[in-house]
Order: structure tokens, then sequence, then C-alpha cells
């Protein structure tokens, strides 16, 4: 199934931001800990709940619960669920909620690696939708809300070192961010003008089909999110060296 993907992001992250040192709560991870993985996903899992969530303002980052897209686009394609669909002004809740799982780390080659968990995830926001599910037409426009249950996320985080004024920063170059839920239900309302009966029905379809419907939206959901997730990271790496991200040795 093929995507035509266009989405403009929203989060508040590009502030101009003066160099920082990290906040006092910010757990740190020596890189010659035995444990520096397990340390490592602890540290991010404590930072996106307690500092991201409400924000850094002296980096630049506003808070990230609940996260904002204006627009997210998702072109028709040709298969039994083919939707022209558009987001905007989407929150998505839950983002903060994450637990970290399976950290791998390779700072020589500036690679991070992490699977995480969400039990949870809102979206709610207007759309706008014209196509056809199992060739029944499909359109309306209106409130959306979806959840996403379960979801088991997989991140992989490629950089490359730059050096400014003697000290080595991390720019992220890449982070690939991809996702499954157990479950998804959705409800459009306002469907067909609002003939209730026909968009209660729609809705029903909608929910019992949802696996192929979120293949239809994954791609850009999980495009969208990859950006904004990078960017959010670089705004702490590029001003934080990673020498006090991640010192070398462990204070006695």
């Amino acid at each position: 199934m093929s995507h035509s993907r266009f989405f403009v992001l929203c989060c508040g992250l590009f502030l101009a931001a003066k160099a920082a040192k990290l906040p006092s709560t910010f757990r740190k991870c020596a890189r010659d800990r035995p444990d520096f993985d397990d340390c490592l996903g602890g540290a991010v899992e404590d930072a996106v709940r307690n500092l991201l969530g409400s924000g850094i303002p002296k980096l630049g980052v506003l808070a990230l619960e609940p996260l904002s897209i204006t627009q997210l686009s998702i072109g028709r394609g040709k298969g039994p669920i083919s939707l022209d669909l558009t987001f905007k002004n989407l929150k998505i809740h839950g983002i903060t909620n994450v637990k970290i799982m399976d950290q791998k780390t390779n700072l020589k080659d500036m690679r991070l690696e992490s699977r995480s968990l969400n039990k949870q995830l809102v979206l709610t926001g207007d759309y706008e939708v014209d196509g056809k599910i199992l060739l029944l037409p499909l359109n309306g426009k209106g409130k959306a809300l979806i959840t996403l249950d379960d979801v088991d996320g997989y991140s992989i985080i490629t950089g490359v070192p730059k050096v400014k004024k003697g000290k080595t920063y991390l720019d992220i170059k890449k982070y690939d961010y991809r996702f499954k839920p157990s479950k998804m239900t959705l409800n459009l309302e306002n469907l067909f003008n609002g003939e209730k009966a026909l968009s209660d029905n729609m809705n029903k379809i909608l929910n019992a089909n949802w696996e192929e419907v979120l293949n239809e939206l994954k791609p850009s959901f999980e495009d969208a999110l990859s950006e904004i997730f990078r960017d959010v990271t670089n705004r702490l790496f590029s001003k934080v060296p990673l020498d006090e991200l991640y010192p070398e040795h462990e204070k006695k």
C-alpha cells in the first residue's frame, strides 16, 4: 500500500537556546559502569517523565505532555482501505508515561537502540476524511478520538560527534521510531454529515478492521514522531557535552 505524507510539526522546539547545563535532577550514567545500558535506560525514562513532560525552558524545549502536531496528512492508498485523511491540532497524550527496555548503546559508533512501552496513547484533534473502506464510501469532518493500547516502540538513534570549543557534542542525524499497539480504537464524529446511524455503523466497521486502518495511518505517524523525537533529542545533545551527559568515570 502506497502512502504520500506531508506533515507540519509544532512542539515549541524551534526557539533559540543558548548553551546550558543539565538540570540538577537529571540522572547521569558513567561510561565505565558495568550496568551502563540499564542505567541509561532508567535515566532516559526518568528524563522523559520528569523533565520533558514539563519541558526544559533553558534548552528551548517545551512540554511534551501532550505532544502537539499542527497537521498530519495521509494520502490515499490502493488497497481495500483507501483514505485521504488529514488531522489538525492533534494532541497525543501519554507519550511521557513510558517504560524503557532493552537499551543498547554504542557511543563509539554514536548509535543508541531501545524498546519502549506506553500502556496507552490517546490522540485527540480535528479530522477530515474522504475515501473508502472495504468498498464502502467514507467521508466526514469533525472531532477524532484514537486510543492505542500497549504501544510497543522501537527506536534507533544515530549521530556523529561534533567538536565545539574543545568539547564533543552529539549531532543526531536520524531518529527512527516504529511502534505496534495491541489494539486501536477509533471514534470519528460527524461522519456522513452527522447521520448518526451511518456514522455509528462506520465507526464499528473501522474498529472491527483496526489493524488494516492502522497500516494506513502508521507510516505517517511514525515519520512525524521520529522527526519530533529527533528535534527534542538534538536540543539536549547539541547544548550539553557528551562528557557531562555520559562521564568517562563514575565519581567515587
